[in-house]
Order: C-alpha cells, then structure tokens, then sequence
C-alpha cells in the first residue's frame, strides 16, 4: 500500500492542482502509517505479554509483519534512489523507516534484547544493510532535512540495540564523516537550505553516549570534531559548532564502560558531573588545525563577547558574555585532554626531540592566560558599582564553572606535561584561580556553587602545589563557613 501510493504521484510541484494533489497522497500516505503504527503497536504488546501459547503464535505473526515491512522498506528506498525529487515518495519512505524505528525501540529495544524478532545474526545483517543504502551517495546526500532525521533515528535506534555487535561498527562506521560533513550537499532540490551541523547534533545526542566508548572514540567523536570546527567561517558566528563541541565534551558513558582511566582524570562518578574527559579518553590524534579552530571558538569568541558586553552595560547583554563563558568553560577541559594527548604525535612530526611540541605548547598556554584573563574581568564586574546584572547569583556561578574547569585543566596539563613553559604559566594562573576561589569562598559562604569551585581549587593545589593552602585565614574561612 506505502509504495503502490508512492507510485502514483505525476502532479507538477508547481501546479496548484498538483499541489492539491500531492497533499491529499500524503494524507492517504499518513492514514496507512497511522494504522499500520497503531495495529504494531497493539502487537508488539501482545508478544511481550501475552501467554506462553498466544506468544508463540503472536511472535510468528509479528515476525511475518515485520518482514514484510522490510521489504516495502527496500521497494521505497530503490523507489527513491531513482526518483529523488519527488515528494510523495520521500514522504512514504520516511513513514516506512518511522515503523521499523519504532519496534525496534519498543521498551527500550526490550525486543531486541530478548531476542523476540532475532532470526540469529540475520536481523542485524538485515538492518545493516538497509542502512547502508539509506546512508549511501544515493539516498541520504539527496533526502531532505525530515528524512536525514528519519534515516538517522533508525540508525541510532538500531545500534542502540545492538551496541557491541560487529555488523554495525564495520559497516555503518564508514558513513560517520560524509554524515556530519557540514560541506556535503544534505539539500534535495525541494527542501531547501538546511543547518550543516543538524546530522552531527542527532549523532552526538542520540547515538554517542550510547556506543561502547572505544568505538566512538575510534570514529565517530574525530568525525563530529572535524564537522565542528570545518563548518567555521567566521568565528564570530559559532555558536553551532559550539553546541556540537559541548555536546561531546560533556558526554559520558558507563561505568562499566569506562576503560583505563589511569591516563586521564577521570572524576565524574557524581551524578551532577559538570565536566568530562571522557569523550578524549580512546581517541586518536586530532589534526592540528581542528584543535586550533575549536580553541579559537571557544577562547576569542566568549573573550570578545564578555568585553564588548560588558562595557554595553546592560543585564541581556551581560548575561549573553555569562552563558558563553560558562558554555567554554565546560568545553576546555576536554579540549585541554585532546592536546595532551596529542603532544607526542606532534612531537614525531615535528622531528624536533622535545617532548611538547611548540604548537601545543603555544596552545596551553594560551589557555591558562585566558583563565586567568576571564577571572580578572568577572572581578572588576563584580567590584564595580553597576547593578546591571544579578551579582548574587550570575557572577558567582560563572567564578564556579570557571575554576573548576580551570582545576580540570590545570591537573590534566600536570599529570601529561613537562615543559617547564606550560608548567609556569599553569602556576600563574593556579595562583590567580587560588585568590578568586579564597574571595568567592568569603563572599557566599552559604552558596553551594561557591563551595563546589573553592573545593575544586583545593584538589588542585593538593596535586599541583602540595602544602600550599586556599588562604592563611583558616579560622576566618571556618568561622564565616560556620556562621
């Protein structure tokens, strides 16, 4: 029925009376895909409910369905690889990708995991490789924005299920950087423009977090990445490539998941974890010029921002530098473990013999003086007289944000580093961090926020500068603290 409707589509887009056409074969196109979803639906429960009997039966049904699903899935999809402008057809394959996507997410794929509609391998095979033509020069470059979404929900969906199994990393994996690429075509000739990053958004959301962490780590993350920073133009308008950059630098994965965490430090066990390193943990070396552009978007743009904003002096504004601020701050550290990570295959290259080439060196650096810089400015925000903003809470959440992801950084660069330059500079700013998060700490000594970046400051100079405390004030901190 999907692809017979699909057929019958000859109206002319320009044509009123096409037009007209055309949305009354939608809507029949609808109405089966709303049956058929329903009629799955009710099935899908009585195979997971239904009696020992009624389930043997049920499940037989359930699985002849399904086949048959998939072959409509196969007629629309060499449908559309032959007629890719036309809308009716891209409407009916989206509607047909939607039911697979649905039961293979019912209950969280409970089916799949009990092995309800499993004939063997066979099932993954099959899904792989009805994937590997939806994401194939023929299909995916030419569909429009919905059924890129369509396509990709089906594939995260998929690997959902079946995160570990084989079929899907070794032939689906391949596809991750024409999927994100911000500079393939991702347009057909009746959607129109669409956002470049909006693939690599649905992968980083709905399908990362969700894949054993060496395979993401392996291929999609260096993937998402180079989308991240390729899709630049100007750094003044980056703030998509940020919202990719912070979703994978926040990512997080299991427990169970979590490998040799000996290397990095890995701290984020608490449920209200602000950052991570996990993300960098597995990958490979990131080639300079795409850590250097995701630096750039997050160190000039808020440093820009936050001072153009705050000589505007009014409270939008002010809270615009704040929010990107605190957007780059939980960033940075992730990016600080790429370029550690990456400083002995930067060294190999450059042929040089030292153990921190001058690139990352320059780079490291280059973040310390930005915290330090950043942590300045909120201080003379906060010391002068203007109430354009609200200092009680703004203001010191933003100081938090910054110092433990300055803690962060400041222990990775320890741990992973030896140059005596980088080491310098982190103490510099280690002492700056250290004088914000004494003052912080008098300042709202109630504040929660408050305590959680002094606390942070205090780990630091634990590891980095042992002996040395916040403040010499100990029984002024425990009575403030104490009152």
């Amino acid at each position: 029925s999907f692809c017979s409707s699909s057929r019958s589509e000859e109206a002319n887009d320009d044509d009123k009376e096409g037009i007209k056409t055309l949305g009354l074969e939608k809507s029949k196109a609808d109405v089966v895909y709303g049956v058929a979803s329903q009629f799955l639906y009710k099935l899908r429960g009585h195979v997971v409910r239904g009696t020992r009997e009624e389930v043997i039966v049920v499940t037989s049904s359930f699985i002849d369905v399904l086949d048959e699903i998939h072959r409509s899935l196969t007629s629309a999809t060499s449908i559309f690889a032959e007629s890719p402008s036309s809308r009716l057809v891209e409407h009916v394959l989206g509607n047909i990708i939607d039911l697979v996507s649905e039961t293979i997410s019912f209950q969280n794929g409970r089916l799949v995991h009990d092995g309800k509609i499993h004939r063997g391998d066979g099932e993954a095979d099959r899904i792989t490789a009805s994937l590997q033509t939806l994401l194939g020069d023929s299909v995916f470059p030419k569909a429009g924005v919905k059924l890129q979404n369509q396509i990709l929900n089906y594939m995260c969906s998929a690997w959902k299920a079946n995160p570990s199994h084989l079929s899907f990393t070794s032939r689906l994996e391949k596809f991750f950087p024409s999927i994100v690429s911000p500079n393939s075509k991702g347009t057909s000739s009746h959607t129109g423009s669409t956002s470049g990053l909006n693939p690599a958004l649905v992968l980083a959301r709905n399908l990362l977090p969700h894949l054993p962490k060496k395979v993401a780590s392996s291929t999609l993350i260096p993937a998402l990445l180079s989308a991240a920073a390729s899709s630049v133009q100007n750094i003044e308008d980056s703030d998509a490539s940020v919202v990719l950059l912070h979703t994978i630098a926040t990512t997080t994965w299991p427990t169970d998941d979590s490998g040799n965490d000996e290397e990095i430090d890995i701290d984020d066990s608490d449920v209200n974890a602000l950052f991570s390193s996990e993300a960098a943990e597995f990958c490979p070396v990131i080639h300079p010029n795409i850590r250097r552009t995701l630096f750039e978007i997050c160190l000039s743009n808020s440093m820009k921002i936050f001072s153009s904003n705050r000589n505007k002096s009014t409270p939008s504004s002010c809270e615009e530098a704040l929010f990107r601020i605190g957007y780059a701050s939980r960033c940075i550290p992730f990016l600080v473990c790429i370029e550690c990570s990456n400083i002995d295959a930067d060294s190999e290259d450059d042929d040089s013999g030292t153990e921190t080439s001058k690139y990352t060196e320059d780079q490291l650096i280059r973040v310390f003086k930005w915290y330090g810089s950043i942590l300045k400015n909120l201080d003379a925000v906060l010391t002068s007289r203007t109430e354009t903003i609200d200092k009680n809470q703004d203001i010191y959440v933003t100081q938090s944000l910054l110092l433990e992801s300055f803690s962060k950084s400041a222990i990775e660069c320890h741990n992973r580093t030896f140059s005596s330059t980088i080491l310098s500079s982190l103490k510099k700013a280690l002492a700056k961090a250290t004088s914000a998060a004494s003052s912080l700490a008098f300042l709202h000594p109630k504040s929660l926020w408050a305590m959680r970046g002094a606390a942070a400051i205090v780990k630091a100079l634990d590891i980095i500068d042992p002996g040395v405390k916040i403040n010499d004030k100990s029984n002024e901190m425990f009575h403030t603290l104490a009152s």
